[in-house]
């Protein structure tokens, strides 16, 4: 008898890793009203990682997780820019300036790794990447506002520092990638590995006893969802996608992840931003736009 099932759309399963991305900010503003960043990064890590070892032992193939000698180096590099450098900054700036501002602020990703492309791949700079950093800073000034929207300016920095290291991530992956045969697997592995690690030490210099996860059964499914669903499935979505999309087309669905954080804010968590911080977000997401949809050339490095 034939299999006359068809393979899931590309753009659907985008679209689902996308929304994953964003729902990860309220869902970690609520865990990490029970647990502390650091120990939230290394809790996260683990069960990413606990999920990935299974699904790669399920599909016989422990070892697409491994690097080899040659990439270790490399491969370390993207894991601590990618892993612990977004994640920590990524949940500093939810629990100092809440998931919706953090949302917009280091999702702006895509703009950095079109800004960093021309230092290391064969690419330039052109005046509409110039002209979409510019709007996406009036954007972060229209969210943040000194003063004006009272947002901690902590908070806003850890996650525009977020956003550079994932920026800078992309673009590294892409020429790494291409030059030394890294493969996505063995990314999401590491970094989840690095994850553990960093988190878990810096959780011990701040403050040992807070490490183990002390959590209600609410925290515990959202500390699942974020490392899960989150994590490991929209990495696999999303390497999925790259596959069945275009060089170029998974770009436009980075816009969801913003947007799906401050909407899924407001409802799970109550947070909501007035109008000028909607306007600031409205202007980051058409900085992103203007940046990545005439067809960046790095969609095919997708977050780990």
């Amino acid at each position: 008898m034939s299999d006359d099932r068809r393979p899931i759309p590309g753009e659907w399963l985008m679209t689902g890793a996308a929304v994953l991305w964003g729902s990860a900010y309220p869902a970690s503003g609520i865990v990490l009203a029970e647990l502390p960043p650091f120990a939230t990064t290394a809790w996260r890590g683990l069960l990413a990682l606990v999920a990935l070892v299974i699904v790669l032992a399920v599909r016989g193939r422990l070892a697409d997780g491994l690097g080899q000698r040659g990439q270790w180096l490399r491969l370390g590099v993207l894991a601590l820019l990618a892993g612990p450098a977004f994640v920590v900054g990524q949940n500093v700036g939810v629990e100092r300036a809440g998931p919706s501002v953090t949302s917009f602020v280091a999702g702006s990703y895509p703009i950095v790794a079109v800004l960093l492309a021309p230092l290391v791949l064969p690419e330039r700079l052109t005046p509409r990447v110039v002209l979409a950093l510019v709007i996406a800073l009036a954007g972060t000034l229209l969210l943040a506002r000194p003063g004006g929207a009272h947002i901690d300016a902590v908070g806003v920095a850890a996650g525009v520092g977020a956003s550079l290291a994932f920026g800078a991530y992309l673009v590294l992956a892409r020429r790494w990638g291409t030059s030394h045969g890294i493969r996505p697997m063995q990314i999401a592995v590491t970094n989840m590995t690095a994850l553990v690690v960093v988190g878990g030490v810096l959780q011990l210099i701040a403050d040992a006893g807070a490490l183990p996860a002390s959590l209600t059964l609410g925290g515990w499914f959202w500390l699942t969802w974020i490392a899960v669903p989150c994590g490991a499935g929209a990495h696999l979505l999303a390497m999925t996608a790259v596959r069945r999309l275009p060089a170029g087309r998974s770009s436009p669905f980075l816009l969801l992840a913003p947007v799906t954080g401050a909407l899924l804010s407001a409802i799970l968590v109550g947070e909501r931003l007035d109008p000028l911080q909607l306007g600031g977000g409205a202007l980051i997401v058409a900085a992103i736009a203007l940046a990545t949809l005439p067809g960046i050339r790095l969609a095919r490095s997708m977050p780990a």
